[in-house]
């Protein structure tokens, strides 16, 4: 039972993910066919979740030096959540 839920839930998530996608390619070549690539190019990037939140850690942080110390707490935090599971 927990199994299927499990395989449900990732099924689900497959699909909204698909769904998402085909929906900014239509929007993006129906913008492109009017108002050129550019364009259509900053509706695709808008969609991308991982560009979004690259972008978002300039606008957070003043210098690299402050991007590198955050994104190293960041993996120390991770190493000790997996060193917790490992034992």
């Amino acid at each position: 039972m927990f199994q299927k839920m499990i395989l449900n839930t990732e099924f689900q998530a497959d699909v909204d993910s698909a769904n998402s996608f085909i929906r900014t390619s239509i929007k993006s070549e129906l913008v492109r066919k009017v108002h050129g690539d550019g364009t259509a190019y900053k509706i695709t990037i808008s969609q991308d979740k991982q560009l979004m939140e690259a972008i978002s850690l300039f606008d957070r942080f003043r210098t690299l030096e402050q991007m590198f110390t955050y994104a190293a707490s960041l993996n120390e935090k991770k190493e000790k959540i997996g060193s917790v599971f490992n034992q």
